[in-house]
């Protein structure tokens, strides 16, 4: 458990990487609360490989995570809740299941620089922000998608935003859904 880490950089509770790194970064079973750092209150990796896994961040006040890969960034089973997310996924090929966001603000951001980006079986409850939740963002992927994910009570201008070549939501539920758009 990373318990009020601070860092005037990058990483409030663990910095991996470097531009140039060719490692596989993977953090699991772990908690982050009140953590703060100038990117990647949590943490902050750049890596060939990153699998976020059964992990948990919470009251973080800047911007939640900042993961970046060369090949891929797997996040499964985490949770985060009552943050700013400003969070940044950036890698080759993405794949997002099993997430819980809830009571945060701002956006999720997805860069995918080659393959698709697919989030999958998960929850966004009580979100706010001033533009847009989720972010798909890039010019190379073919596509974007969301697969059996559920929002709940969001409050946005843009559910989601994407500049991909299509966005595909599959079995996706909008519950009380506060937002002026979903795409």
């Amino acid at each position: 458990l990373f318990n009020k880490c601070v860092s005037k950089k990058e990483g409030g509770g663990i910095f991996e990487g470097s531009s140039t790194s060719d490692i596989f970064f993977l953090l699991s079973n772990t908690g982050f609360y009140q953590c703060k750092a100038a990117a990647g209150d949590a943490f902050y990796s750049q890596t060939k490989e990153s699998t976020i896994s059964s992990s948990c961040i919470t009251k973080c006040e800047k911007n939640a995570f900042f993961a970046k890969s060369k090949m891929i960034v797997n996040i499964m089973q985490v949770t985060i809740t009552s943050s700013k997310l400003d969070t940044i996924i950036d890698s080759n090929r993405i794949e997002v299941s099993r997430i819980n966001l809830s009571s945060n603000m701002n956006q999720f951001k997805v860069v995918s620089n080659f393959e698709n980006a697919i989030i999958s079986n998960s929850n966004f409850d009580k979100n706010t922000g001033s533009s847009s939740f989720i972010v798909f963002d890039s010019s190379v992927s073919r596509q974007s998608s969301l697969n059996g994910c559920n929002f709940i009570n969001n409050k946005y201008s843009y559910l989601v935003s994407f500049r991909t070549s299509s966005l595909t939501f599959d079995r996706c539920a909008f519950i009380d859904d506060k937002s002026n758009r979903y795409s």
